[in-house]
């Protein structure tokens, strides 16, 4: 079963979502400090979904699956906010912004744009609990054990986004300042929004 569990996660973390598209931007546009910070938020955030799954989450958005609409256009509004910071010439996007625990910071982002992402909360509500086995360990024994393997699997994929992004940002140094790379980034922060709200 482990198997067809790890086979499952990795066909939903090299799909395209919300964190690739900002993980990624995020790495050219600041580098790889920013995009490792953006991936502990991320953790934390999955952390979150993953200790409401354990107590039953499913459950809940079975009752209100309203919830899940919700998350998901609270989700694309976040994204699109994204998309206008990164386009807007007046953002702050340099490396000293990362000092402050704020709003603008990479690991708050990260963190908010995951607790909004309906690809993880879906997951956790709904097809990790398919993979429990009933005759198995408790319940939320067998989650915790197969949500650290998702956590596991989705770091080392968005670690890899960072540090082949971070290491591009070379080549777009000269050009990282030119309106056409921002349109080009808040572009593709937009078009992951609009995989979201009709997805």
């Amino acid at each position: 079963m482990i198997w067809e569990f790890l086979f499952a996660v990795l066909l939903i973390e090299l799909t395209p979502g919300p964190n690739m598209a900002y993980l990624a931007t995020l790495s050219l546009q600041e580098g790889r400090r920013a995009g490792l910070l953006a991936i502990a938020g991320i953790v934390l955030g999955l952390s979150v979904y993953l200790g409401l799954a354990a107590a039953g989450l499913g459950t809940l958005v079975a009752a209100q699956p309203a919830l899940l609409q919700v998350l998901r256009w609270a989700g694309v509004a976040y994204l699109l906010y994204l998309a206008w910071e990164a386009w807007s010439p007046q953002t702050e996007t340099s490396p000293s912004a990362l000092g402050s625990l704020n709003g603008n910071h990479p690991f708050v982002r990260g963190l908010i744009a995951n607790l909004l992402n309906a690809k993880a909360a879906i997951f956790y509500a709904a097809l990790l609990p398919r993979f429990v086995d009933p005759a198995g360990p408790p319940f939320w024994v067998q989650t915790l054990g197969l949500g650290a393997v998702h956590i596991a699997t989705a770091t080392t994929i968005h670690l890899a986004i960072v540090l082949g992004a971070s290491r591009a940002k070379g080549l777009t140094a000269q050009a990282a300042g030119t309106k056409a790379l921002r349109l080009a980034f808040a572009g593709a922060i937009a078009a992951t929004a609009l995989w979201l709200a009709v997805s």
